[in-house]
């Protein structure tokens, strides 16, 4: 391996440790509350406050109509003109966040009766443009490479808002503390991100080329609705099938599932701008970029989901009580769906980078109607396990579709070998941990594994130059 392709790698590797800092940030607080509510208030008042949060949360992030990405993408390419470009996605993104806090204030009026949701919703709405501006200064900074900026900023927002929101709970407030402390951290964060992005303005030499507008960000925002409504969908559609308790079971296994899924924005944030960089630039190295980065996130995915689903009643139980034991086995089906979706993260962001998002907007909306078709379908027929089931089915499909559309259309990526060889480690590992759920610890701990190492020897699954590859970029990373 060259040394460049040793210090893109260390770089890519650097800025996922950090990214996935944030993002540990960013979910932990959503689980902390969820344990509180589900410890003082139990299954049926965790299933209610998880639809409320699910709904919250994908209006927040679609709102932005995916600037996002937009931003992430072209201040990587010209660094230099980032103030312009992100004056003009946030007046984008304000429209728009105020067209969503108008719709949060009819909910209020229409839950007028009830208080707490009158006021969470009323929290909401104050929330979206704060919710706005963070997220597109958030991605400015991502373009900018900013990373640690970007994980201490929002660790010590986190803090703050997190001390708040249990001064307010020791003082009996309601669920809507939580989404006040929301606005706290919101706030602050995207005064924070703003700051930075005005520090030392660069000379702007090329200011006529820049141009951000409805046109080039809406198939960006048509991919960025169906990426959340498939992470809220399962939840969502619950209601139709089953009664609050069996959702809050659902989601205390479903919620720490997305805690992994910070690995989804790793996989997209951390490996965009070099992505970027690579296609417009039409390096030689950007299939190789694009194979060892699906194959890599793919294992460290599997690895993690493998320890989860090992230890998954004991997280369960330790985590939300015995009342919620029945939320394990979901547990360790639910993990097997964001390996697939971290991994497909990748192949959708090779998409972008190529010029194909509309591509993309096509094979997401045939994934969320099957993922609808799944859940439900598999729901009816096998209960909350088979709806579990149908998140892992739908994950699956999608990602087949996206990797067939790189493989023909793109090129330079032999799906058996960075995508199929280490899928199959994972998928064996988890159907043995499956097929002894009950077990003792210490039998799961030894047959997940041994599965696991067996199928990754039989597939070669990292060959002698990948391990020297390895090797070189730890010794890079540590400064040898």
């Amino acid at each position: 391996m060259q040394r460049e392709q040793v210090v893109l790698a260390t770089s890519i590797f650097r800025n996922s440790v950090a990214l996935m800092a944030v993002g540990l940030l960013a979910k932990g607080m959503g689980l902390v509350i969820a344990i509180l509510i589900a410890r003082f208030l139990g299954p049926s008042a965790m299933g209610l406050f998880a639809i409320i949060f699910s709904v919250a949360l994908l209006v927040e992030y679609i709102a932005p109509l995916g600037l996002q990405d937009v931003l992430i993408r072209d201040v990587a390419a010209r660094p230099a003109e980032r103030i312009r470009l992100w004056k003009q996605a946030s007046k984008l993104a304000l429209t728009a966040s105020l067209v969503a806090a108008a719709a949060f204030l009819a909910a209020a009026w229409f839950w007028r009766d009830q208080a707490s949701i009158r006021n969470s919703l009323l929290m909401l709405a104050i929330g979206m443009p704060f919710s706005a501006m963070a997220l597109l200064a958030q991605s400015v900074l991502q373009g900018m490479e900013k990373v640690l900026y970007i994980t201490w900023t929002t660790f010590l927002t986190r803090v703050v808002s997190l001390v708040a929101l249990v001064l307010m709970l020791m003082q009996c407030a309601g669920i809507e503390a939580a989404f006040l402390s929301r606005v706290l951290f919101q706030a602050s964060s995207a005064a924070l991100f703003i700051l930075m992005i005005l520090r030392n303005p660069p000379v702007v030499q090329h200011a006529a080329e820049v141009h951000i507008d409805l046109t080039r960000t809406l198939p960006f925002a048509a991919n960025r609705v169906l990426t959340e409504s498939a992470t809220r969908a399962p939840l969502l559609l619950l209601p139709i099938l089953f009664v609050l308790a069996d959702i809050g079971l659902f989601d205390a296994a479903d919620r720490i599932r997305l805690t992994l899924g910070i690995m989804v924005a790793v996989a997209t944030t951390a490996i965009m701008p070099a992505l970027s960089r690579a296609f417009a630039g039409g390096s030689d190295d950007r299939h190789a970029l694009v194979s060892y980065s699906v194959k890599y996130v793919c294992v460290v995915l599997s690895c993690a989901a493998l320890a989860i689903s090992i230890l998954a009643d004991v997280i369960v139980r330790i985590l939300y009580g015995p009342q919620f034991a029945a939320s394990g086995l979901l547990l360790q089906v639910l993990i097997w769906a964001q390996v697939l979706v971290a991994t497909d993260a990748v192949l959708k962001q090779t998409m972008i980078a190529s010029g194909q998002e509309k591509a993309v907007t096509v094979r997401a909306l045939a994934g969320l109607a099957a993922l609808a078709a799944l859940v439900l379908g598999l729901g009816y027929a096998f209960g909350l396990l088979g709806a579990a089931a149908g998140v892992v089915a739908a994950a699956a499909f999608t990602l087949v579709l996206d990797a067939h559309f790189v493989t023909r259309a793109i090129g330079g990526f032999d799906a058996l070998r960075f995508l199929w060889k280490p899928l199959s480690c994972g998928a064996l590992a988890g159907g043995v941990l499956v097929y002894l759920n009950g077990a003792s610890p210490l039998t799961r701990i030894a047959a997940g594994l041994a599965a696991f190492l067996a199928a990754a020897l039989v597939v070669r699954l990292l060959p002698r130059e990948e391990r020297v590859f390895l090797r070189d970029a730890v010794r890079h990373g540590v400064g040898r």
